[in-house]
């Protein structure tokens, strides 16, 4: 039986289908803005779904602090283009980074920045390796994020490090989710996902 948590407003605090924009759809209004120099309508040209790609250095969805934007688990499905390092799953904090984040460390692997507790899931199973040009579900579950500001696809600071590739279907809940429930949200359907 589907878990009540993963669509209830009282857990679900952010969802980011990122499905040709940045609206927050959990009931919650955390809406994204862009923050990339180049347009968006142009950016999103020939993508299946996501916001980030590009250069790595200037695009990116901010999403204002707000006292419901409480995290404890953080996911979404994303697809890597590059093998450089550095490049930002998801950020939060102030201007100089945040006290949560997930990114690339070298060519293969994800490095959080995260309580000691947190467990990353790639495609449902406890790993940290990421496969560039493959479409992978990442969840860190296990965070202390409350009310901060937060990034998808780069890093607080701006002007560096963002992702390059594509991600979407992101989503922020305020309880540590289960592996069951984590590998319910990847069968869960996610039309604007291909390729």
């Amino acid at each position: 039986m589907p878990s009540w948590r993963l669509t209830h407003p009282s857990t679900r605090v952010g969802y980011w289908p990122l499905n040709g924009n940045a609206l927050d759809v959990s009931g919650h209004g955390n809406r994204g803005t862009w923050g990339g120099t180049e347009a968006y309508s142009t950016f999103l040209t020939g993508r299946q779904c996501g916001v980030f790609g590009g250069d790595g250095t200037d695009t990116r969805i901010d999403v204002a602090a707000a006292q419901d934007l409480q995290g404890a688990t953080v996911a979404m499905w994303a697809r890597r283009t590059n093998t450089a390092n550095f490049n930002y799953l998801w950020d939060d904090g102030g201007s100089t980074g945040g006290t949560n984040y997930a990114r690339i460390a070298n060519a293969s692997n994800i490095i959080l920045r995260v309580p000691g507790t947190a467990i990353v899931y790639v495609d449902g199973i406890p790993t940290t390796t990421f496969t560039p040009g493959t479409w992978h579900h990442v969840a860190v579950v296990g965070l202390d994020i409350v009310g901060d500001a937060f990034v998808l696809g780069g890093y607080r600071s701006g002007v560096a490090f963002e992702w390059i590739g594509e991600i979407c279907d992101a989503r922020m809940y305020n309880v540590d989710l289960s592996r069951d429930e984590v590998i319910q949200i990847i069968h869960a359907p996610v039309p604007h996902l291909a390729g």
